[in-house]
């Protein structure tokens, strides 16, 4: 285990150097922050003296240098379109996309679970039939798309939840959260479920694939055949999906953070999406070099989570992994 964690450090810090000079360069071809600070009022001579304040005048080797050592340090530099610390609106508005993802995830695995398992036990009912066909349909559909569609007819027409924004949000000093206000909970409903009904779909199929596989085992064949109660039967049968559906649910929560970008421009959710897709348009790039570098070091965690979930769960990885030099 302590070998596997300081080989993860290792990719880690590979991986978080990697991801700096790739933001960095693709940062730096986003546009030109200078005009889009000014706008085209400014003069020459006030271009050239914000391009030198902020150091863009410099080579960009030396820029690179001087944005890798200041980001070790923790330190990710000013916005240049709100003029503050990118620390600082990062985690402002980290509290948004965490809770958008995690009651996203949490509903995926509530619909996904239940959905999957009844697909795989009883393959031949309408309910199984009907339930794939609407996997395949979340799947299918883009996220922007269902985002629309249900700002269209359940905000707009039928005016059942709020179209944009989180709703009434209390600051708990370390945290804003708005799942403690009644127009926070119903503010998150539509953003969640557009989230969530992809992931929805694509673990349900892996669990029905992953339970079909199980009940075709010649253990539970036995089982059946020797008349086991059929909850004993589904027991062992979930007890054998486990470690794949937790991968894929590690995972797939990666994969919601970075749908959430969608979501959240459709929903003008005040997250971490936002605050990106506004950086795109102003050529912000300290706030678009740290989003990449935070999100590869966020998607390394979730891949060290899933060594880990696996070592945990899976006997034959636990000792593959206590064997490794």
């Amino acid at each position: 285990m302590v070998v596997l964690a300081l080989r993860r450090l290792t990719q880690t810090a590979a991986v978080l150097a990697v991801a700096c000079v790739l933001a960095f360069a693709m940062a730096k071809n986003a546009g030109d922050p200078v005009a889009q600070m000014l706008g085209n009022s400014a003069t020459t001579q006030d271009q050239a003296d914000l391009r030198h304040k902020l150091g863009l005048d410099r080579p960009a080797a030396e820029q690179m240098w001087r944005y890798a050592s200041s980001m070790a340090t923790g330190d990710f530099g000013t916005s240049y379109q709100y003029g503050r610390p990118v620390l600082a609106l990062v985690a402002e508005r980290i509290p948004a996309t965490a809770e958008l993802s995690i009651v996203a995830g949490v509903l995926s695995l509530l619909i996904a679970l239940p959905l999957g398992m009844c697909a795989a036990e009883k393959p031949d009912t309408f309910a199984a039939r009907a339930g794939m066909a609407f996997a395949s349909i979340g799947v299918s559909l883009p996220t922007f798309m269902l985002g629309t569609l249900a700002v269209i007819f359940l905000a707009g027409r039928w005016r059942l939840f709020p179209s944009f924004g989180r709703g009434e949000v209390i600051d708990l000093g370390f945290w804003s959260t708005g799942l403690l206000t009644a127009s926070g909970w119903r503010s998150i409903v539509l953003p969640a479920c557009t989230l969530a009904l992809f992931q929805a779909a694509t673990i349900a199929k892996i669990v029905r694939a992953e339970a079909l596989a199980a009940y075709a085992a010649p253990h539970i064949v036995a089982a059946r055949a020797r008349g086991l109660p059929e909850a004993v039967v589904r027991r062992h049968v979930a007890r054998t999906i486990t470690v794949p559906v937790a991968t894929v649910t590690a995972v797939q929560f990666g994969t919601i953070v970075a749908y959430a970008i969608v979501t959240e421009s459709v929903f003008q959710w005040p997250g971490l999406g936002s605050l990106l897709i506004g950086a795109v348009r102003s050529a912000d790039v300290p706030v678009l070099a740290a989003y990449v570098v935070l999100a590869a070091g966020f998607f390394t965690a979730m891949s060290f989570v899933v060594d880990v979930l696996q070592i945990r769960l899976d006997p034959r990885v636990r000792d593959a992994a206590e064997t490794m030099p």
